[in-house]
């Protein structure tokens, strides 16, 4: 932990107050891997100054938070992480002192809570990597290439061999785009093992075990 520093940690509510948060965080964990659509954590936080009591989780009043960190001695963009979250829990609430409270905020990114909240009923004709851009861009709104304000953007979509032509089920984009993958077959080897995922620095991938398992080690 001492190799890396929080150059920003701040809670955005819809009113527009910010709260720099960075002084009263006991614990950030960040959560990534490729079995999970997008990119999570949580934050334990010690609250003197009720920020907690301005928070809202109604579907209507969202709260976001930034989060920007970097090494401490030297800047290595590789090493760089900046990333917008939406806060969309609040748990074990409770009382430190009189003046005091601490509580833990889950968050994860805006594009998950979307996709709860819409359903896809589409006819598509389409290889099945492009069905995955389309739901990203279209019913998502995530763009193609990174907005570098901590935003998501879509990465890396390797191509599929097969056309798809007919109707995605009455789904969430995320359930619809784990539809595509379970289908999806690579057009160098036909092997059916795509998987989609979001991470940081490559964004929302879309990309088959096989080719992952060739890709050189970053560090």
């Amino acid at each position: 932990t001492t190799d890396f520093s929080i150059k920003e940690l701040t809670l955005h509510l819809q009113t527009g107050e910010i709260f720099d948060i960075s002084q009263i965080f006991d614990e950030l964990s960040l959560h990534d891997n490729i079995f999970t659509p997008c990119m999570s954590g949580s934050i334990l936080i010690v609250d003197s100054n009720d920020i907690g009591e301005k928070l809202r989780f109604d579907g209507i009043h969202i709260t976001k938070l930034r989060v920007k960190i970097d090494k401490a001695a030297e800047e290595i963009e590789e090493l760089q992480y900046y990333k917008e979250f939406v806060i969309y829990n609040m748990t074990h609430k409770e009382n430190v002192n009189l003046t005091a409270q601490r509580y833990i905020l889950h968050f994860c990114s805006e594009e998950f809570i979307y996709s709860c909240q819409i359903k896809i009923t589409q006819h598509f004709q389409a290889i099945y990597s492009e069905i995955v851009k389309k739901i990203l861009s279209d019913y998502l709104l995530v763009p193609s290439s990174n907005p570098k304000n901590g935003k998501s953007w879509i990465g890396y979509i390797h191509p599929t061999e097969k056309e798809f032509y007919g109707d995605i089920p009455l789904s969430t984009p995320f359930d619809a785009i784990n539809w595509v993958c379970n289908r999806s077959i690579t057009p160098e080897d036909r092997i059916p093992d795509y998987l989609f995922y979001q991470t940081h620095h490559s964004g929302y991938t879309f990309n088959s075990v096989k080719r992952l398992m060739e890709q050189e080690v970053m560090f």
